[in-house]
Order: structure tokens, then sequence, then C-alpha cells
């Protein structure tokens, strides 16, 4: 679960294509559209740049391998992600339906994500967000069959717990994993 249209494949892109090397499904859920990303360009707008970078969400999936119809936005508007009730139902709803064993998200803790003592970067807002609404996503809310009741009945849910959570960008915690992706980084740039 990422916050804009190509962080996917910023992020762990090549991780995902080792898994559906692997046989592995995949799900991408990207909470916003990305339109407002377009820095001091003049010659598009908002809603014409969303619509560019939700295209290029679903051609870069491709690319790596990944299914269609596993490939979401939830459309929120670039900026003004929020963790609201709302937003985490929307996750819940795809953490329920396609029941992950491991969700993958953005670093939750830090406004500044620091990769090294020389090289540290602004951890945008919507990462921020996005993190902690997979944090309450993940638990309790689409563990406990009391938080939107309306999945099981309207849509024929079932709760379910996660395993495993990653955080991407968390280079200065003890717990810091890696994975080889030397034989999908073509894939990945690509």
């Amino acid at each position: 679960v990422m916050a804009h249209p190509d962080d996917n494949e910023i992020i762990c892109g090549g991780l995902v294509a080792r898994l559906l090397d692997n046989n592995k499904e995949v799900r991408l859920v990207v909470t916003t559209n990305g339109g407002k990303g377009f820095q001091d360009r003049t010659d598009v707008t908002e809603k014409e740049f969303a619509e560019i970078r939700t295209k290029e969400q679903q051609l870069a999936g491709k690319e790596l391998g990944l299914p269609p119809e596993n490939n979401f936005n939830l459309g929120i508007p670039d900026g003004e992600l929020e963790n609201s009730l709302e937003n985490i139902g929307k996750v819940v709803f795809h953490i329920r339906q396609f029941k992950p064993d491991i969700v993958i998200t953005q670093n939750p803790f830090d406004p500044i994500n620091t990769f090294s003592e020389d090289i540290h970067w602004v951890n945008h807002r919507d990462h921020r967000a996005t993190a902690s609404i997979v944090l309450d996503a993940v638990y309790p809310y689409s563990r406990d069959r009391g938080f939107f009741p309306e999945h099981f009945c309207k849509f024929d849910l079932t709760p379910h717990t996660v395993s495993e959570l990653l955080f991407s960008d968390s280079y200065s915690y003890p717990d810091v994993s890696y994975f080889d992706i030397t034989k999908y980084v073509n894939k990945k740039e690509k």
C-alpha cells in the first residue's frame, strides 16, 4: 500500500517483480492520484496530471508483471490524504478481500528519512499518512469483525489477520531488511 502512483516502482518494484516471478500473488493499492506533484509546470492541470500518473501506474504494473485486476488506485487527491475512518475502511476492504500474508507500506515514524549520515530527505506527508492508515487497517480493523461490518454482509468478506508488516525507508532501524533484486533491476528500471 503506497501513497503515489510511482512509489511502488521506486520503493519496491524489484521485489514485486521477484515475488511475481516466484508465483506469488501481489496486489498494489495506491492511496492518492498523484495529481499535484507536477512541481512548477504550467502545461498541465492537476486533473490531467492525475490521469497521466494513474495511467502510468497501470503501465508500470504491467511491466512488473502485476495483473491489472490487482492494481488499484483509491483516487484520493494528492496531498489531501488523512488518517480517517473512511480511508482506513478503504484499505481494510482490500486486506479482507485479498488476504495478504505480508503488507508493505511506507515509513510511518519519521518526518525525515535517514539513509546514512550524509543522505536524508523529507518523508512526504502522504507517505506518513498512508503508513499510518495501513497500520490501523492491519490492526485491529481488518482483524476484528466489529469494524466495517458492511464488508461481511454486502461483499461477503471475512476478517483477516496480516502476518507481517514491512516499512520502506526505515534504513536506520536495527531490524532493517534488504531483499536481493539483482535479477530484477532492469525490470524495475524499465
